[in-house]
């Protein structure tokens, strides 16, 4: 999910990706480290930080922020 800017009472930049996973390990009491594929192009995700959650049955845990950075 992207930070969006509001102006006007209308939220600019609003974005949400939804993110493939292909493992997830666990390594202590419900603590699991989880693999997923970031957006290929800038189109789907432009540089900027978004706030980054794992969703278990319907239920979104804390957030972290995550920057993604233009392709080198």
């Amino acid at each position: 999910m992207s930070a969006p800017f509001v102006t006007h009472s209308f939220g600019q930049g609003q974005r949400l990706l939804n993110l493939a996973t292909t493992a997830y390990v666990p390594v202590a009491n419900n603590t699991y480290t989880i693999t997923a594929t970031a957006p290929t192009t800038p189109q789907l995700a432009p540089p900027a930080y978004y706030m980054l959650f794992a969703v278990n049955q319907g239920i979104p845990g804390p957030s972290i922020w995550v920057q993604v950075s233009a392709p080198q």
